[in-house]
């Protein structure tokens, strides 16, 4: 019961930031800000495009906000969809996709897992059939659709207070993943806030009113007492190697001076820019064993 009251609290906090949410958030779709996930996804599509098998193929785009991903893939696949608990962020994503010519339909987890587990079990679909959906369901919660997902994405949606928590959200996301399929996501940098107040500190301020980082979990307290779980490159890939995925690509996305300045997070123009941690993994046989042996 506590978990689900944590849950509910959270999808109304997630409400009521929708309302600013690119003004306010640090983004990889920001203006100025070079991120390749575009140019990875039009390869993905490219690719499953030009496959023989015709098998059904499903992307899923894990904590879809506003749709800035799943947009990118949305009706060039037979089956996208976008998986948020935050019931204003799907209807911001909904009137996204419909301003770039895609209908969605916005629906509750148990009929939205049924429809990925039946797409991801179609065979002979054409390339030209598509639907998308948007999913109310909790990240942690993913046991339906294992095994489903051939491909997936997580703009730093791997939110949580603690490491314990972020861990079991990430293993859901990576156990969805067919033998193969792709995991593209963007992690918040350990290192890079760490480089921040270092910069502060070199210029005479002290970093203070930027909260604190809590050494022994990699959890960043900002100065109203919200906890983000933040992670090291050796970290993700830990995780990865748990999780039964290979990392092909761990790499930063960085973030212009000008555009953190925007946002309140300082303005260092002559020194190294800010970062997120962006990466590719590849599912291995040992995510499907793994989703057996928990069933």
């Amino acid at each position: 019961m506590a978990n689900e009251t944590h849950g509910k609290q959270r999808a109304e906090d997630w409400d009521a930031f929708s309302r600013n949410y690119h003004a306010d958030s640090v983004t990889p779709f920001a203006r100025g800000v070079r991120f390749r996930l575009r140019k990875d996804l039009r390869r993905l599509v490219a690719e499953w495009r030009s496959a023989k098998a015709r098998r059904s193929r499903v992307f899923v785009d894990f904590g879809c906000g506003p749709g800035d991903a799943l947009e990118l893939v949305a009706g060039n696949v037979p089956l996208s969809a976008g998986v948020d608990f935050a019931p204003k962020m799907l209807r911001m994503a909904a009137t996204r996709l419909r301003g770039h010519g895609v209908k969605a339909e916005v629906c509750r987890s148990t009929d939205g897992f049924r429809r990925i587990r039946d797409a991801g079990d179609a065979v002979g679909q054409g390339v030209g059939e598509s639907q998308t959906l948007l999913v109310e369901a909790d990240l942690r919660k993913l046991r339906a659709i294992r095994g489903c997902v051939d491909a997936a994405t997580s703009i730093n949606s791997i939110c949580a207070s603690n490491g314990r928590d972020a861990s079991w959200m990430f293993g859901e996301m990576a156990r969805s993943l067919r033998t193969g399929g792709r995991f593209f996501s963007v992690w918040p940098a350990v290192e890079s806030l760490e480089y921040l107040f270092e910069l502060d500190r070199s210029a005479g301020d002290a970093p203070g009113d930027r909260g604190e980082i809590l050494r022994s979990d990699g959890v960043h307290v900002d100065a109203t007492g919200y906890a983000l779980k933040l992670f090291r490159a050796e970290e993700i890939r830990g995780l990865c190697d748990l999780a039964g995925l290979v990392v092909d690509v761990l790499a930063p996305v960085r973030y212009p001076w000008a555009y953190m300045r925007e946002l309140g997070w300082g303005y260092y123009p002559n020194r190294r820019c800010l970062w997120d941690w962006y990466l590719i993994a590849r599912a291995t046989n040992s995510v499907r064993r793994r989703s057996r042996a928990s069933s």
